[in-house]
């Protein structure tokens, strides 16, 4: 079932805000917002310093393993774990800050109060006007004529329906992570099969540079995991945060999922490679990167919370059964700014956001794009 119009509670509790359905866009006529500043780590672990190339034909999946298992043994050095308590200091601030300026740009009751007691007293003294035959009810064009006001909402009047919205909706942040250190991806074309973010790391892609899955799964280890609700033993997705917390994956780089080339090649059927894949995991945070060619999931969250989806761009998707994000078993979730496209005129992506019955009243989805029927779903298990 698809959901359209906002805003609204789905029957799992899940709030959409703000959001935008499109039959008819593409990549090129998207604006994607500027990505937000990173705030500085202590230490910072380059892919190229561990061997990668970044040439587009040689596996480089050692190489940038190498650089988060060296970043894994930082973040939990007592200075890793001092570094990132600092670091998480520094984000509350910073969240502290932004919730006061909203405050103040924000009218208090007192003078919501005060705003309409004013306009009340105008429209007594106005309509009394009209009563003794002062003023032409039809002519008068002042606003705080009774006739005029007939016409235009109150100001400052409540909504008629208030949304049980979670904290997420009411404009508080989900609480960021704590990062002691950062894997940095530069520019580049780097062939990988699964690679695993551990706790404190934040992985960078930066601009131009470009995760592409190797075709292959025998190079994908298998583990227990689920899909479409179905416990079972599945290969790995092409990058993994599984039993992790205070992780991030942020930049302006490109995740390609080689789906036209996994389709293709694939000697049997159950390859379903997920992008992305967040499992018994909390605060995540994912935003700025780009996921594209994905034959199966781009984004798959399981058994999670405390997650963030942000400013997100999932396009061109290959394959009869493709999804956006997929989220099962998980709660107090924020996916805020995402642009979800379907491919083309056929229903290559049978959903933009996929939500499990089992997802929690803590979960918003605001502010995001699904074009070409792309659409946001509640599905039975």
């Amino acid at each position: 079932m698809a959901f359209n119009n906002d805003p609204q509670v789905l029957s799992s509790g899940v709030v959409l805000l703000n959001n935008e359905i499109c039959p008819n866009a593409n990549i090129s006529s998207l604006t994607k917002a500027a990505p937000k500043e990173n705030i500085c780590v202590a230490q910072s672990f380059n892919v190229k310093d561990f061997g990668a190339t970044g040439d587009g034909i040689t596996n480089d999946t050692k190489s940038i393993q190498e650089a988060i298992i060296q970043a894994r043994f930082f973040a939990h050095s007592v200075e890793g774990i001092i570094q990132a308590a600092i670091y998480q200091k520094h984000v509350g601030l910073l969240l502290d800050s932004t919730a006061k300026q909203q405050q103040q740009q924000q009218p208090t009751s007192n003078e919501q109060d005060s705003k309409l007691s004013e306009t009340s007293s105008l429209e007594y003294e106005h309509g009394q006007e009209h009563k003794n035959g002062r003023a032409d009810a039809t002519r008068c064009k002042k606003p705080c004529c009774p006739e005029q006001s007939k016409e235009r909402p109150t100001p400052f009047a409540k909504a008629q329906t208030e949304l049980p919205l979670c904290p997420e909706a009411k404009g508080q942040s989900l609480p960021r992570a704590q990062i002691a250190c950062e894997v940095i991806v530069p520019a580049g074309t780097y062939l990988i099969s699964a690679i695993k973010l551990t706790s404190r790391i934040r992985l960078v892609l930066q601009k131009g540079a470009t995760l592409v899955a190797i075709a292959d799964k025998d190079t994908y280890p298998c583990l227990q995991t689920n899909i479409a609700g179905v416990s079972q033993i599945a290969p790995a997705g092409l990058i993994n945060i599984i039993g992790s917390h205070d992780v991030e994956i942020c930049g302006e780089g490109i995740i390609d999922g080689s789906g036209e080339t996994i389709l293709h090649s694939q000697s049997e059927p159950g390859f379903n490679l997920r992008s992305i894949l967040i499992q018994d995991s909390q605060k995540v945070l994912v935003s700025g990167i780009t996921c594209q060619n994905s034959s199966f999931c781009n984004v798959h969250i399981l058994n999670s919370l405390k997650l963030s989806l942000e400013n997100l761009t999932i396009h061109n998707n290959i394959g009869p059964c493709t999804k956006g994000i997929v989220v099962e078993n998980s709660s107090k979730l924020q996916i805020d700014s995402c642009h979800i496209i379907n491919n083309g005129n056929e229903p290559n992506m049978k959903s933009g956001i996929a939500l499990s019955h089992t997802s929690t009243p803590d979960t918003i989805i605001k502010n995001c794009l699904l074009a070409n029927g792309a659409a946001i779903q509640e599905q039975e298990q």
